[in-house]
């Protein structure tokens, strides 16, 4: 019987050096006699990619690595990982860190101030528990740059160009066979509903929701049930176009939006996309793992 040793394929941690090559060989046993080497699964966008099981001492021991950075799905206008739109059962693994910033015309984008020349939003995402993702964003709600002081606002009423809100994303199930993976999440966290004579400034994109997952062959499907800016059913499919490119359609229960969501450079992502009919917008993403 091999005695315990550390699970590590690293030369340098092996304590037993002398029994390396029978501590390798029972890593990697061989394949029985006249049976065929067993198909591996490959892994769903923005999931981890397993590796084998490894039995030792009694004690069932895995390692995991992350997929390719094109396999996850990427940032929805609001920073949770999603579509356009609306959210997907998907979160930015561990560790990673993304910066997204969006433009969407006044008329797709709750809070919004009338005949503005659009929305400009800035979102730090981070993966920061497994299965676990948060967003800070900070909205201006003219489509400028930064931040301005004005009066724009309804009846003259002078304030800063901007919402800031901050958001969480829980995968609870990452999905197994015909059983889709599940996630809930909260957009704009608000502290108004905490206690009396709290207040809040005005929520650009509130929402609790949940929402299912399920990949059928390259196709993408995802549907869920939410409130405030998601009250009601949504719903949206994304497909790979090709290795770099995917093409992605949803239903946020207000608008249909279209869009292709292309990777480049491995870490950097950029969206051209439409709101309803009219809205043009665009988003780029930088993705990093930590």
């Amino acid at each position: 019987m091999l005695a315990d040793a550390p699970f590590t394929d690293s030369w340098q941690d092996l304590e037993l050096r002398d029994r390396l090559p029978e501590y390798l060989a029972f890593l990697r046993p061989a394949p029985t006699e006249g049976a065929p080497p067993a198909a591996s699964e490959p892994p769903k966008p923005g999931q981890p990619r397993k590796l084998s099981t490894v039995e030792s001492g009694g004690r069932l021991q895995r390692k995991t690595v992350v997929v390719d950075d094109r396999d996850l799905l990427g940032a929805s206008l609001y920073g949770t990982t999603g579509l356009l739109g609306i959210p997907a059962a998907e979160v930015l693994p561990r560790g990673y860190f993304a910066y997204n910033i969006n433009f969407v015309d006044w008329k797709h984008r709750a809070g919004a101030i009338p005949g503005s020349r659009g929305t400009m939003s800035n979102e730090l995402i981070l993966g920061v528990l497994p299965n676990v993702e948060a967003v800070v964003q900070i909205t201006n709600v003219e489509g400028k740059p930064w931040l301005q002081n004005t009066s724009r606002f309804p009846g003259g009423e002078h304030g800063w160009n901007m919402d800031r809100s901050v958001h969480a994303q829980w995968r609870l199930w990452g999905g197994k066979g015909a059983i889709p993976a599940v996630a809930i999440g909260w957009q704009d966290i608000s502290v108004s509903g905490l206690g009396p004579g709290v207040s809040s400034t005005p929520q650009v994109g509130g929402a609790k929701y949940v929402v299912a997952s399920k990949h059928l062959g390259k196709l993408g499907i995802h549907a869920g049930y939410g409130t405030d800016r998601l009250k009601g059913l949504f719903f949206g499919f994304d497909r790979p176009l090709l290795p770099w490119l995917r093409a992605i359609v949803d239903y946020d229960t207000t608008y249909t939006n279209l869009g292709l969501r292309a990777t480049f450079l491995k870490h950097l992502t950029a969206d051209a996309y439409m709101n309803g009919s009219t809205g043009l917008g665009a988003a780029l993403t930088y993705r990093l793992k930590l």
